[in-house]
């Protein structure tokens, strides 16, 4: 199930969407600034080429792009933390 992963840029949040991946438990859609979770990625040596990244320009970014796919009001989203 297409599962979104919002600004997985540390080595442990993009590590944990790619296992859950290969343990069958979902199929990432990853929300966050494209360069740093490729760079990511490629220093951890994670396999991210069949997932597809949704580009964006920072945290607050991911979080209102992964919400509005998720079909949520992005203007409550403005609200969480990250």
């Amino acid at each position: 199930m297409p599962t979104g992963v919002v600004h997985p840029c540390s080595v442990d949040a993009l590590a944990g969407a790619v296992e859950s991946a290969e343990a069958g438990l979902l199929l990432p859609v990853m929300f966050g600034p494209e360069t740093d979770i490729r760079r990511i990625a490629d220093q951890a040596h994670l396999d991210i080429a069949k997932y597809r990244i949704v580009a964006t320009n920072g945290p607050e970014d991911s979080a209102l792009k992964a919400a509005a796919a998720a079909g949520g009001d992005p203007a409550e989203e403005r609200k969480v933390v990250i």
